[in-house]
């Protein structure tokens, strides 16, 4: 794959990292807090704010995807194996499922306590 096409791959899944917690936090503005851990059952375990839990997994995520990217491009050729540009749209996809499970645990939480 093209590096420009993965770097527009990259740079939508950032817009959608963004937008997911501006979502998160119009979302769940009635708690003021969240849960900020969940066991393997899915229960929650610990708590934090809402602005940190809904802004925290985008901003990991975001500098993680801008990890990627950046040793896509700062790798020498010889030391890579693959395609850098698989790997920035292999991240990408992965990071957008991550949140995107991250935000329905806490939309599962969320409609309990209703």
């Amino acid at each position: 794959m093209a590096m420009s096409a993965a770097l527009v791959v990259a740079a939508v899944a950032i817009c959608l990292l963004v937008l997911s917690g501006l979502w998160a936090e119009r979302r769940f503005r009635r708690f003021d807090q969240l849960p900020a851990h969940f066991d393997f059952a899915g229960r929650a375990t610990r708590m934090a704010s809402r602005s940190f839990v809904v802004w925290l997994a985008p901003s990991i995520f975001i500098a993680i995807l801008g990890l990627t990217v950046f040793l896509a491009y700062a790798m020498p050729a010889d030391q890579l194996n693959g395609d850098p540009g698989e790997a920035i749209v292999y991240s990408s996809v992965i990071i957008l499922g991550a949140q995107i499970f991250v935000l329905w645990l806490i939309d599962r939480w969320s409609r309990r306590q209703e």
